[in-house]
């Protein structure tokens, strides 16, 4: 019993040796090709077909699905289905179309799918210095852009979000968890001022009641929501202005920089519209001053900060109490006029964006007029920042800022003449009278200490620095509340968008964090070291990659007064590791060609014209990123012009090429540090 256990693991031996010597099988499959102990073996996809273990690569198609003739070209209708494997010692293994086989052609280098032919050309080791020589010229190439991106992250104060130390606090998800508890901490700590206050308030206001009357309804009006509103009317006011002047300019440069002659219809007749419009008679009465605009906002705030609390803390004033209050009256007609003026030239501003938006959808593409393009050009530059200023729905005041300021008002009419008492008759000859009645020229709060209309005392005066004390917090806490939730809306956007790459592009974690680097990156590059510009082909590119400028792809041609063209505006950035891969493919062909080693790194599958590459990584030093830019200029007869700008790793940026891809819309390769790889491990 024992003998015939040793002869059968003698013949199981046996025939995994035979299995190890079938060519055209790879190692992970030589359990497919063991014999049974009769020496029998059975096809792949049909057991009940048996053959000799020996009739394996006789040249004969015994299997219907071929599997007999791994290493033959012998069962034709399965040549294209099926693979042969490449031992290639000395080099890389790899798989290659059955069809390929016997053709007297080596397509291994070991030569092994030419056996039955007798060609024999062994030039793995070749190939693998060949390799070796490749390697070493990217990776010197890679290193270089790797050192290149490390300072431009270090210069513009990125933090590397893929580093060890910084990892966990780059991932958004735990920033949105540490914004929501600080969120939740700020709520908190509001809730408690607001309490703080509301006590500090009341015993104020009790204290007043008794104290002094007339500083009461002073203090009861809500000063500071009125001081904050009147800062956020002017900002949308100082706005307005801005965009105005910034619209006016673009149309006043263009008619005098557009080629009337070239007859383009639709920017000559906009441009007449433009002047009909600014010949207007009541154009010559519009104001649009942001300057002028912010230095009404100091005054005002001058206003409700100072003026106001003098004549009712220190029952002081340069004024007589009828100009207080005509004063006050003054302010509100003044911002009410300013918030309704801003609706006026928030009507002219629709009307001339109307002239823009015919001219940069409809303007004739193929005259190249420098005048048009520039103003499509700073039209779009002026849509990014005054995005929903053309279509904001009419302002109004806030009807609690008109309440509160009705009742301040109502406040300055009935106390003001009682503290400055000036109404009394000053002709007098009772000058202790004089003296007891107070004055509205600075004669101060401590002339009027035995006033009948109240008196101050230390501990109110501190305890109204307290109340501001806590006013300013709570403003404080619920700007940062704001900032806290707008950057929590941005970083659940990021989330949800990673999502969607996640199960879109197959991006992890890793390259999530890449990406956001980069585009941090970007968005603080200055315009010059953001800014790529080329000449090839008698053509001047210039690639802006910073969103925020806005990013734009231009071409010009490359000579004096040369026509321009608008490729498109930055739409996104992203990663892309499917073209990162054709890419590099490319690049190894175009640049070492001679050697011919391209075709040594296909492998290819199962499915047909699918084949991987044996890069060893190698393509990973680039990051796949790509610039999309939508929305560029009409072509012809055709779409809106749109390119695709891929990015390799190198040191120094570049454009290496630039070809159209379908009609009008382009792929431009490039190369600059930005391309790089930060995850890639040099040590493999």
């Amino acid at each position: 019993m024992k003998t015939k256990y040793s002869l059968l693991w003698i013949l199981s031996l046996l025939s995994v040796i035979e299995a190890q010597d079938i060519l055209g099988v790879a190692p992970e499959d030589y359990q497919l090709y063991k014999s049974d102990k009769d020496g029998k073996w059975s096809c792949l996809s049909d057991s009940n077909i048996q053959i000799d273990i020996s009739q394996i690569n006789d040249g004969i198609c015994d299997c219907p699905d071929g599997t007999d003739e791994p290493g033959t070209a012998a069962c034709s209708d399965t040549l294209e289905s099926r693979l042969f494997y490449c031992q290639n010692n000395g080099f890389k293994s790899r798989y290659i179309r059955s069809s390929l086989v016997g053709d007297g052609v080596c397509d291994c280098c070991d030569c092994s799918d030419e056996n039955i032919s007798g060609t024999n050309q062994n030039t793995c080791r070749e190939l693998s210095t060949v390799f070796d020589r490749i390697s070493e010229t990217e990776l010197k190439g890679y290193k270089d852009g790797q050192t290149k991106l490390n300072k431009l992250l270090k210069e513009f104060k990125v933090s590397n979000a893929l580093g060890d130390e910084n990892k966990e606090n780059k991932e958004p998800e735990t920033e949105k968890q540490i914004i929501e508890t600080d969120i939740q901490s700020l709520n908190d700590e509001l809730e408690d001022i607001k309490i703080l206050l509301k006590k500090n308030k009341d015993y104020f206001f009790e204290r007043l009641e008794t104290d002094n009357p007339l500083l009461l309804n002073f203090e009861k009006v809500d000063l500071n929501y009125l001081t904050n509103e009147i800062k956020e009317i002017y900002a949308t006011i100082e706005t307005t202005s801005r965009a105005y002047q910034a619209l006016v300019k673009i149309l006043k440069d263009l008619s005098f920089s557009y080629t009337e002659s070239l007859n383009d219809r639709v920017v000559n007749d906009n441009m007449d519209e433009f002047d009909k419009l600014m010949r207007r008679p009541e154009m010559s009465k519009v104001i649009a001053d942001p300057m002028t605009d912010v230095e009404q906002l100091g005054q005002l705030l001058q206003y409700f900060d100072e003026e106001l609390p003098t004549i009712f803390w220190e029952r002081e004033s340069e004024f007589p109490s009828d100009y207080v209050i005509k004063k006050s009256k003054f302010v509100m007609a003044m911002v009410d006029g300013k918030a309704n003026y801003m609706e006026t030239l928030r009507d002219y501003i629709k009307g001339f964006s109307a002239l823009m938006n015919d001219i940069s959808e409809n303007y004739n593409v193929n005259f190249q007029d420098v005048g048009t393009l520039t103003a499509v050009d700073a039209y779009k530059n002026y849509l990014s920042k005054y995005t929903d200023l053309g279509n904001a729905e009419k302002y109004k005041l806030p009807p609690r800022f008109i309440k509160e300021y009705n009742r301040l008002v109502d406040v300055i009419e009935e106390d003001v003449p009682k503290l400055l008492m000036d109404g009394e008759d000053e002709d007098s000859d009772d000058d202790s009278l004089n003296q007891g009645k107070g004055s509205y020229l600075k004669n101060g709060r401590n002339s009027n200490d035995n006033s009948p209309y109240g008196t101050l005392s230390t501990d109110l005066e501190s305890l109204k620095e307290q109340i501001e004390v806590y006013q300013v917090r709570i403003t404080d806490i619920e700007s940062s509340i704001r900032e806290k939730e707008a950057e929590h809306g941005i970083l659940v956007k990021i989330l949800e968008q990673e999502s969607i790459s996640v199960e879109k592009n197959g991006l992890s974690k890793e390259d999530q964090a890449m990406l956001r680097q980069i585009t941090e990156l970007v968005e603080k590059m200055d315009e010059e070291s953001s800014t790529i510009s080329e000449v090839l082909d008698n053509y001047r590119y210039s690639i802006k990659l910073n969103p925020l400028s806005p990013g734009t792809i231009h071409q010009f041609e490359d000579k004096m007064n040369g026509n321009a063209v608008n490729i498109g505006t930055l739409n996104q950035i992203y990663l892309d590791h499917d073209i990162n891969l054709s890419k590099f493919a490319d690049h190894i062909k175009l640049e070492y060609g001679d050697d011919d080693i391209i075709t040594h790194l296909y492998n290819d599958n199962k499915t047909v014209g699918k084949r991987a590459y044996l890069f060893d990584d190698l393509d990973k030093i680039n990051n796949g990123l790509v610039f999309e830019y939508i929305n560029g200029d009409k072509c012809w007869n055709g779409p809106q012009r749109s390119a695709k700008v891929f990015m390799k790793c190198s040191e120094t940026f570049g454009i290496e090429n630039v070809y159209e891809m379908t009609k009008c819309n382009y792929m431009i390769d490039a190369s600059g540090p930005l391309g790089c790889n930060l995850q890639f491990p040099l040590s493999s």
